[in-house]
């Protein structure tokens, strides 16, 4: 009788184990295979929701899904698989929005408080046509690194607080040899990580108006900037140097950058500063945001929005953060994250810490990365001295308001 009490005990403690276990719902992700931080992220996301087993419906290895226009969600959507939620790049959000493909997560969002718990620009990035279709993430921002030693020797003491004290100290730091060749340069406008986005943003200029949904990319202030760029083109008619080897003495670089200076350019000193604005104007920076949405006919919208509440944990941003040199959008993870940056990077993590204050993000539009392609082509055209820096943004105004128009409606 014992006996069999006890067999009885077992087939119920394993009919239980099994019903529980069947019981798990299956979220399914679309992200890249072993994204650097993001398993982390997952894993304690599961270990405090039990009943949910995340599916990666990824790629190995590559680009993450949604970059380069999202065709690796595109061709999901397409197939049937919709995938519960999704990362993409700030860039590709407007897509999808605008094609109906996501979910709004307006009313939820204002029901939880979130929008106060994050920098303001962050949620720019996934705003169109004033409703919330994604939440954001981590990101970076873009300063001016310099070498200490070469101001040092220069006699320079400090980072250059205008636009002109940049262009001052690149021609006295650029040294030509006999031949003509350069031993050592200053400054490239076109180097590092800050493409026509951040000098456009550091005069002032604005790229789209969303008021009237127009695009502005021939705005007087960021023709003007894309002439200071090709005045080095003039000057110095092509670059050269390096800046992890110690050539090259100026470079506006992205903060992501910070793990492979520490990593691979361990003779480099270098210091970090704000990119000094022209006279008279203050700085500007600019981020690429990582966000998460939620497609449209998820299988599991539940489960879906849980996961979308965690991501943005300050505890979940920390992790992504720590493990990759990315910044968080959540105010508390920005601030719990300083020492460790520091500790990190030196003052150069606080630098681009600081820097979100001032930071921008490019338009959420359903051509965000036409844009991108048309405004590099003009760049291409103006330093390739093929067209004035006005006609190559008139160009791009022309064709990508109609592109916009065609979609939208003029």
């Amino acid at each position: 009788m014992k006996k069999r009490a006890f067999m009885w005990t077992v087939l119920v403690i394993m009919v239980s184990l099994s019903l529980s276990a069947s019981a798990k719902t299956t979220l399914l992700v679309s992200r890249t295979v072993g994204m650097r931080g993001q398993d982390l992220v997952d894993q304690l996301f599961m270990e405090l929701n039990p009943d949910i087993e995340i599916e990666i419906v990824g790629q190995a290895g590559g680009l993450q899904l949604a970059e380069a226009g999202g065709e690796g969600l595109v061709v999901q959507l397409v197939s049937g698989l919709v995938p519960d939620v999704a990362l993409m790049a700030d860039a590709t959000i407007g897509r999808f929005a605008a094609a109906g493909a996501l979910t709004d997560l307006t009313s939820l969002l204002e029901q939880g408080g979130y929008f106060s718990q994050f920098w303001p620009t962050a949620w720019d990035a996934v705003r169109l046509n004033g409703r919330y279709w994604g939440v954001p993430y981590v990101t970076d921002t873009r300063a001016l690194n310099y070498n200490t030693d070469l101001f040092a020797k220069a006699g320079i003491g400090t980072a250059p607080q205008t636009l002109e004290e940049l262009d001052a100290i690149a021609s006295k730091l650029t040294i030509t040899a006999p031949d003509g060749a350069y031993e050592q340069f200053g400054f490239w406008p076109r180097g590092g990580n800050w493409w026509l986005w951040g000098w456009g943003w550091l005069f002032g200029g604005s790229f789209y108006d969303e008021a009237t949904g127009r695009i502005t990319a021939n705005d007087p202030r960021i023709v003007a900037a894309l002439e200071y760029e090709v005045s080095y083109v003039f000057k110095y008619q092509q670059p050269a140097g390096d800046f992890c080897t110690g050539s090259l003495a100026m470079q506006i670089d992205v903060s992501t950058a910070l793990p492979y200076y520490k990593q691979e350019c361990s003779a480099l000193n270098y210091a970090t500063a704000p990119v000094p604005p022209p006279q008279g104007r203050q700085t500007a920076t600019w981020s690429g945001i990582w966000v998460w949405a939620m497609p449209k006919g998820a299988p599991n919208p539940e489960a879906a929005w849980r996961y979308l509440q965690f991501i943005m944990t300050p505890e979940a941003q920390r992790i992504k953060a720590i493990e990759t040199g990315e910044i968080p959008t959540n105010w508390q993870a920005n601030m719990e994250l300083v020492d460790e940056f520091i500790s990190e990077y030196g003052e150069s993590g606080r630098v681009y810490l600081d820097l979100t204050a001032y930071t921008h993000v490019r338009p959420v539009i359903p051509i965000s990365n036409e844009y991108w392609n048309e405004l590099e082509a003009a760049r291409n055209k103006a330093y390739a001295l093929e067209a004035t820096p006005q006609a190559a943004l008139d160009e791009v105004t022309r064709i990508l308001q109609a592109k916009l128009d065609e979609i939208l409606g003029p």
